[in-house]
């Protein structure tokens, strides 16, 4: 009984292990992107206050693409839509997805979304539209 507890519990502690370092990375991606935004402009608005960040990750011979959001304002609440596109290295796209009914709360950041896919990307780009 001892054996099979051990054998079921170090596969399950290792993917545990493994998601939270990539949710641990993807926050750190938001908080980079975040400041790197915000050290070429200004903020005009309460939307500028937003950020994306994306990574894909190797899974056999798919990529598991994340999408993490956030929200810097300390009082702002963000209720939209947000459209996601990412590119190879041409600059053709691989892939865009629209998200209706965002909802981010003031200095939320939070995985939005993961979804499979053949291709990775170089890039990405994003537009936050409020309702």
């Amino acid at each position: 009984m001892l054996l099979l507890y051990i054998v079921s519990t170090i596969p399950i502690a290792t993917i545990t292990h493994g998601a939270h370092k990539i949710d641990e990375s993807m926050r750190s991606e938001l908080d980079r992107h975040y400041q790197e935004r915000m050290s070429k402009s200004e903020v005009r608005e309460d939307i500028d206050r937003l950020a994306v960040a994306a990574g894909a990750f190797s899974d056999d011979d798919s990529y598991d693409i994340r999408v993490y959001v956030g929200n810097y304002s300390s009082s702002y609440t963000f209720r939209g839509s947000l459209t996601f596109t990412t590119y190879d290295a041409q600059g053709q796209v691989v892939h865009e997805k629209s998200y209706d009914n965002v909802i981010i709360a003031p200095g939320e950041k939070n995985k939005l979304d993961n979804y499979y896919t053949s291709n990775t990307f170089v890039t990405y780009r994003y537009t936050f539209t409020a309702r």
